[in-house]
C-alpha cells in the first residue's frame, strides 16, 4: 500500500501545509540522517528534546528528502518550515508513529499493491551518533514495529490475504 495525505491526515487530524489528498509518501522515516524520496518524517523526541535539537533534526530531515512531518504539538514548529510542507500535529510522535503502522499493516493485509511505502526505522545499535540515543522501552517499541512491519510483509509473499 502506498500511504498518502489523506490516509495520514484520517489519522491525525490537527494540520498545516498543503492538502494534496494525494501526496504519496514514499518513505516513512524517523531518523533524520537518512536520505529518502518523499519522506514523511516522524522525529522520535520527548519533552527533554531541546527545542533546539528539534528544529535541527527536522532542517536535516528536510534537506534529506522529506516532504512532509508528524510533528509534537508540544514544540514550537520552527520558523524554516515552508508555509506549503505539510504537518500532522500530534501529541506522542512514537504513538503516532505505531498507529501509522498498524493501520499500514491492517490496509496491506487487506488488499495487494504493487507500489508500497518503505519504512525506514533506525537500527538501534547504530544510533549513538550525535547523541541520539534511544532508552531502552523505545527501542523495544521501534523493533516491535519492525516486527509487525517483517510479517505482514512476509505474509504478503506467502500469498496470505491476497486478492486476485
Amino acid at each position: 500500500m502506498m500511504l498518502v495525505y489523506k490516509h495520514v491526515k484520517n489519522l491525525f487530524q490537527s494540520s498545516k501545509g498543503i492538502q494534496d489528498e494525494t501526496l504519496p509518501f514514499l518513505t516513512v522515516f524517523v531518523d533524520s540522517n537518512v536520505y529518502v524520496s518523499k519522506g514523511l518524517y516522524i522525529p522520535i523526541i520527548n519533552k527533554a528534546t531541546d527545542e533546539k535539537k528539534a528544529k535541527e533534526f527536522l532542517s536535516e530531515a528536510i534537506t534529506h528528502g522529506a516532504i512532509a512531518a508528524i510533528w509534537p504539538l508540544e514544540l514550537p514548529l520552527p520558523q524554516l518550515v515552508p508555509n506549503h510542507f505539510p504537518v500532522f500535529f500530534v501529541q506522542e510522535t512514537l504513538d503516532a508513529l505505531n498507529r501509522l503502522v498498524t493501520y499500514y499493516v491492517e490496509k496491506t493485509n487487506e488488499t495487494s499493491f504493487e507500489v508500497q511505502t518503505k519504512f525506514v526505522l533506525p537500527r538501534t545499535d547504530n544510533h549513538n551518533e550525535k547523541n541520539c540515543t534511544y532508552d531502552s522501552p523505545v527501542i523495544a517499541i521501534l523493533k516491535e514495529l519492525e516486527n509487525k512491519l517483517a510479517n505482514s510483509s512476509q505474509n504478503k509473499e506467502e500469498g496470505g490475504n491476497s486478492h486476485a
